[in-house]
């Protein structure tokens, strides 16, 4: 199963709830579903808040939410290591026992 890739931005038109509705839309439709987030400086707190609140709306809907962290850049030398940090969360969901019809 392929990934959908969304990459979160600071600040923009692009409020939190924007993006947990588009995530919940699409894991209700289908009995699994894999989301990429990716996410770098100042956007990469906005990230795992869009983690945090989608997982915890996935439970409250009969879904089950895994997730894994990869943070990337931290070893990079120069004058550009900053720019370099990023992070990518993957959040799998899984339509329940319960949930299912």
């Amino acid at each position: 199963m392929k990934d959908t890739s969304l990459t979160v931005v600071s600040g923009g038109r692009n409020p939190i709830r924007e993006y947990v509705k588009a995530m919940l839309d699409e894991a209700a439709s289908r009995e699994k579903y894999c989301v990429l987030l990716r996410a770098r400086l100042k956007a990469i707190s906005k990230a795992i808040s869009v983690a945090e609140v989608a997982a915890r709306c996935a439970t409250e809907q009969g879904l089950a939410c895994s997730s894994q962290v990869e943070l990337l850049g931290m070893r990079e030398e120069g004058p550009n290591r900053r720019q370099d940090i990023q992070m990518e969360i993957r959040l799998t969901f899984q339509k329940t026992d319960e949930a299912k019809p």
